[in-house]
């Protein structure tokens, strides 16, 4: 779904709060800002939440565990407008909607 900084999944809220019900995140908004948009999500895993990731992660095939990880290390270190000039030149469809650089 394209979003002012970013393309985010269409159904992330919704999914965010079925994992919040059956206690695999904890949310927690905070406000940065004067507007009522000025605020940022945390989440966390809990406990229950990192044992169901860690179970997942020892079941992926290796192939696809090298490559979560050079994808990870490919975006986690880049700034704002690197990830935005990344996606734009890739999904050029994104550059009327995706605007604004994410830097909270």
């Amino acid at each position: 779904m394209a979003a002012p900084r970013g393309p985010i999944p269409e159904h992330l809220n919704t999914d965010l709060e079925r994992m919040k019900q059956q206690g695999l995140v904890d949310l927690k908004w905070t406000k940065w800002g004067e507007g009522d948009i000025q605020k940022s999500l945390t989440i966390m895993l809990t406990d229950k939440g990192k044992e169901v990731a860690n179970s997942l992660w020892n079941k992926i095939p290796e192939p696809f565990l090298k490559v979560t990880l050079k994808v990870k290390e490919r975006i986690f270190p880049l700034d704002p407008k690197t990830i935005r000039e990344r996606e734009h030149r890739e999904y050029p469809e994104y550059r009327s909607s995706y605007t604004e650089l994410d830097t909270e």
